[in-house]
């Protein structure tokens, strides 16, 4: 009688143990579905759309969650270093530093091989660093010029200069000295908005000016210029890069997972190495110091305005004079210069946010309240420029006409779907704008 009772409650447990299994492989190809619209099954158990891992946190390193290093320079205040060997991923390429330290497949200045290529240079922060990434793997841009006749036996080249953090006037100084070196372009984008307000935003909260690239990246290598780290500092680092390492392994295995259910419980792991990866991150900003006057190197101090209005004003200028200036420099070469307002998810428009997208509406953000204040003072310029004779291509509305999630996280990053609509964007307004010109070289 034992030992039926034993057999029975075996069979119970293995049966409900077996429900739960297969109702977990359920809910995973409901997750799989969410992320990527298609049945898990029908690509094979192969991972199509790479998740975003980059963070709130990830201003300091835009680049995402791979551990490439970074560098200063002298004139494009930091790039990442072209010596560490390190690689980022976006969707199934990889790419790493080019000679001058920007991620890019070409070396620069990129000499022209014939009269038949059409140079195009994508500039700006992360957004359009990706930007440029997904336009060298989809050719959004190439496939939409190419129906316009003077296109049509051209070669288009994409050469990304963009990178994490950049921020105005960062662009126009690495446009004048890259066609100082001799780089030719047919046509620039300059893709901006969220590091222009929330990233000067923060550097006057530090002390710092507006105009200075972003504290969150200089102060950390100012430090290690001066091996002034303290060991809570120097722990947090370990600790930061090890989760790092722990993110690309297991975004590996997530990529290479055979069953939904592997899918699943990596993603579940890939999420809690995340917010990980967040918290340490915010732990170590907090402790970021700057050397003193006497340091080897050092970043002087400017005192700030205590005026939220004054300051978002001084933004707002510094960013309008250098799109000026790129535009005078590009016009007197006969070079075709857009600058493109991109969205971000603290700047209201009329876009309805789905319930899993909520998630990237963090209020508490410390990038909120630079894009909830500095967004409006951009786009009161944006006449002026067109004024000027700046084509300018105002995308904040471009997700409002579609309730599938866009934004990747809660920092300003969108997903594949954000990255398609975007660039689809963005090459429709370029070739109506050049169509309607007559638009010849």
């Amino acid at each position: 009688m034992t030992r039926k009772r034993l057999l029975k409650s075996f069979k119970i447990v293995a049966i409900n143990l077996l429900l739960l299994m297969l109702l977990f492989e359920a809910a995973s190809l409901a997750l799989y579905f969410h992320h990527t619209g298609r049945f898990f099954y029908s690509q094979n158990g192969v991972e199509t759309k790479i998740i975003s891992l980059i963070s709130d946190v990830d201003a300091r390193d835009e680049a995402g969650s791979t551990s490439l290093k970074r560098t200063l320079d002298p004139y494009l205040g930091f790039v990442y270093d072209p010596h560490a060997r390190n690689k980022l991923q976006f969707s199934n390429i990889e790419y790493a530093p080019n000679n001058f330290g920007l991620l890019s497949p070409y070396d620069y200045p990129y000499r022209k091989k014939s009269d038949k290529e059409f140079i195009v240079g994508i500039f700006g922060g992360s957004v359009a660093m990706y930007y440029g990434f997904y336009e060298l793997e989809n050719h959004a841009l190439v496939n939409t010029l190419k129906q316009l006749p003077y296109f049509q036996d051209k070669e288009i080249v994409v050469l990304p200069f963009a990178g994490g953090s950049y921020k105005q006037p960062q662009q126009l100084l690495e446009l004048n000295y890259f066609t100082a070196l001799g780089q030719d372009f047919d046509l620039v984008i300059n893709i901006e908005g969220f590091n222009e307000t929330a990233l000067a935003y923060l550097n006057t909260r530090a002390g710092y000016d507006p105009s200075m690239p972003s504290a969150e990246m200089f102060q950390p290598l100012v430090q290690l210029a001066n091996r002034s780290f303290s060991s809570r500092q120097l722990a947090l680092t370990l600790e930061i890069l090890k989760l790092k390492d722990d993110l690309r392994a297991t975004q590996a295995s997530l990529n290479n997972c055979r069953f939904a259910s592997c899918y699943g419980l990596t993603w579940i792991k890939l999420r809690f190495l995340v917010r990980q990866y967040q918290k340490k991150t915010e732990d170590f900003n907090r402790l970021i110091t700057v050397g003193n006057e006497d340091s080897l190197v050092h970043v002087n101090e400017r005192p700030q305005s205590s005026d939220d209005a004054t300051v978002f004003e001084d933004i707002a200028a510094v960013w309008m004079k250098s799109e000026l200036a790129m535009n005078q420099l590009l016009t007197a070469r006969r070079i075709s210069y857009f600058q493109v307002i991109q969205p971000n998810q603290y700047y209201a428009t009329a876009r309805n946010f789905s319930e899993p997208e909520q998630a990237t509406l963090n209020s508490s953000s410390r990038y909120a309240e630079g894009v909830v204040k500095g967004y409006p003072k951009l786009i009161a310029q944006l006449d002026d420029l067109k004024r000027s004779g700046i084509r300018v291509i105002n995308a904040v509305s471009v997700f409002d006409q579609t309730t599938e999630p866009v934004y990747a996280d809660s920092c300003c990053h969108y997903n594949r779907a954000g990255n398609e609509l975007f660039a689809k964007f963005v090459a429709g307004q370029i070739a109506k704008s050049l169509e309607s010109e007559s638009f010849v070289r």
